[in-house]
């Protein structure tokens, strides 16, 4: 006969049918019961017991910790019987096998899996830390980067995210400890270009400055300046029109505006990843008037006297 104790304390046993069985085999019975110093092993028809039908010359059966209690940390003795067309026969020789804590480390999984995650600037993401693994019940928790802060439990909500970061998955009970870092990376600048100034120019111009984003989650790569003119009455263009530049301007001029109109402008950034927020609401300014043309003077053509009495 032999045993074997998982680590949930689930124990299997096998064994061979009877050298000798004397008709054919239609069962075998498990008797098994924590060692007890007090308790005779001829008794052991008053342990507890599991019947199995078979007609094979070999067996095994699986107690389950639950259905049949076993208890932890404790030993336990077994005995096991055959009972052929007439009778139950003997029982085996006590074998002897000891319980373990019954207590498993935990296992923990992310839903949905992907790590790391791509997410668009001000984008939300949930994700879900399961534990599939561990007795007792794991327990979940989540810590955020920069300390952050901890939430209890194994749903994480991020809300409009505009730069990269990670979070800490912890699953634990009395067996031991387990984490996953989850990391959320954003596909582009999670902040618009800052300290917009427009300059009116000469000659239908105007000069749009700004600064780098404070959150450019990777290298800028250039810059697109949105334009519009904004109808009399109203806030906003009703039509944008762009121009892009370089990962290393902060300045552009737009030229061949109308002149004394309003325009609005906003100003996006583009990293290696992708392209980021565009600023809002738009910036506004007012092109300057045409310059007068010049005079005109004709020729002089012949003589004119003036005379003062």
């Amino acid at each position: 006969m032999l045993t074997n104790v998982a680590l949930d304390n689930t124990v299997n046993i096998s064994w061979t049918g009877p050298s000798q069985p004397n008709g054919p085999i239609k069962a075998y019975t498990v008797y098994f019961t924590p060692v007890d110093p007090a308790e005779r092993d001829e008794n052991y028809k008053r342990w507890p017991k599991v019947v199995i039908p078979s007609t094979e010359d070999s067996g095994l059966v699986t107690l389950d910790k639950s259905k049949y209690n076993l208890l932890p940390d404790h030993d336990y003795s077994v005995r096991v019987s055959a009972t052929n067309d007439l009778s139950e026969g003997p029982a085996s020789g006590i074998v002897r096998f000891t319980t373990g804590s019954g207590e498993i480390p935990p296992s923990i999984v992310l839903d949905p899996p992907t790590n790391p995650v791509i997410v668009d600037p001000e984008s939300d993401y949930s994700v879900t830390c399961r534990a599939s693994a561990g007795v007792p019940t794991p327990r979940i928790r989540w810590a955020l980067d920069s300390n952050a802060g901890t939430i209890v439990g194994p749903t994480l909500h991020l809300r409009s995210i505009v730069k990269d970061t990670t979070a800490t998955c912890h699953g634990a009970n009395n067996a031991g400890v387990v984490q996953e870092v989850l990391e959320v990376r954003v596909a582009g600048p999670g902040t618009s270009p800052n300290e917009i100034v427009i300059n009116p120019q000469r000659e239908q111009a105007i000069n749009v400055e700004w600064t780098a984003p404070d959150e450019p989650n990777g290298q800028i790569t250039g810059y697109v300046v949105h334009y519009g003119e904004i109808p009399e009455g109203e806030s906003e263009p009703r039509e944008w029109y762009k121009e892009t530049v370089g990962g290393d301007q902060v300045t552009h001029k737009i030229e061949g505006l109308k002149p004394k109109t309003n325009y609005g402008v906003k100003v996006q950034a583009i990293s290696d990843r992708g392209p980021g927020v565009i600023s809002e609401p738009p910036t506004m300014t007012r092109t300057l008037p045409l310059a007068p043309k010049p005079p005109v003077v004709s020729d002089v053509k012949g003589v004119f006297a003036l005379s003062v009495t």
